[in-house]
């Protein structure tokens, strides 16, 4: 009678290798069929597609900007963030989202100056380092 054990041990050390060199696991997404067709014409594995697209738009490693103001016209400028899970959560903040990783920061007409400075203020006291800096970044950005 053959050893299963072993043969189970054999199959698992002998099965397909792996497509990536780091940590992966599987993933369930329904697409839809345009955006299928596209992946497949960069790759006809799909997972394949989905890493050198994000890639192409995320290079690993590029420094993410964190705030800057575009100016539209004199005295008038826009604020661009990068992706802040703290940003999403203050209510009366929009972020609208102009690229991948690129949001537009609006803020509803009639709030006043204090109103953001004291958000600043409390923000800071109750946040991690790097939600600190943001804030700090943004302040220094819009003065």
């Amino acid at each position: 009678m053959p050893n299963t054990s072993k043969l189970s041990k054999t199959k698992n050390k002998n099965g397909r290798p792996p497509k990536f060199h780091e940590s992966r696991r599987p993933v369930t997404v329904t697409l839809p069929e345009s955006t299928l067709a596209r992946l497949a014409s960069i790759n006809a594995d799909r997972a394949r597609a989905i890493v050198k697209v994000t890639d192409a738009a995320m290079p690993e490693g590029a420094k993410q900007e964190g705030v800057r103001v575009v100016e539209v016209s004199p005295g008038l400028g826009v604020i661009i963030v990068g992706p802040s899970q703290m940003l999403r959560k203050i209510q009366w903040l929009r972020l609208i989202e102009m690229a991948p990783t690129r949001f537009l920061l609006t803020i509803p007409l009639g709030t006043s100056i204090e109103a953001i400075e004291v958000w600043q203020l409390r923000t800071c006291w109750t946040m991690a380092r790097p939600g600190i800096e943001l804030v700090t970044n943004l302040e220094s950005k819009t003065r």
